[in-house]
């Protein structure tokens, strides 16, 4: 009984995600996902910082790709502390963007293969990234 309810919420919860990002006002196609805005950003930048950017200490891609897809939100760049030294560093704790690690990459696998900027946030970045927690609660 456990695992049929489980699989039916993973289901229900796929399906609401999906039906969410598709835009019937005005029937324009898929909007934007954002799974990596605000605090999710915090946690999810070590990753492309590291396999991407190879920029941990200073992260200067951030603003860069804010304003490209609009992911630090309205509150400013809160997700990293300016350093002494000049670096930054972010207020989070990386345990969350290891368990995104296999997501991640099959995102920025997808945006290669796909023609999308292979820059961490482009929408198939977004995608693996809403997905994985799914992915976890069903097993």
């Amino acid at each position: 009984m456990g695992q049929r309810t489980s699989l039916f919420a993973v289901i229900l919860i796929s399906f609401v995600l999906i039906w969410t990002r598709f835009d019937y006002s005005e029937l324009r196609g898929w909007s934007p996902m954002k799974a990596t805005q605000w605090d999710a950003l915090g946690y999810y930048q070590y990753l492309p910082a590291i396999f991407i950017y190879e920029d941990i200490t200073r992260q200067d891609w951030l603003g860069p790709i804010d304003s490209t897809y609009h992911v630090v939100g309205t509150g400013g760049l809160y997700q990293v502390m300016d350093l002494d030294n000049g670096n930054r560093a972010t207020k989070y704790l990386c345990g969350v963007a290891e368990m995104q690690l296999p997501f991640f990459l099959i995102g920025h696998w997808c945006a290669g293969v796909l023609g999308y900027p292979k820059d961490g946030c482009s929408p198939p970045d977004q995608w693996a990234i809403a997905f994985s927690p799914l992915v976890y609660i069903a097993s």
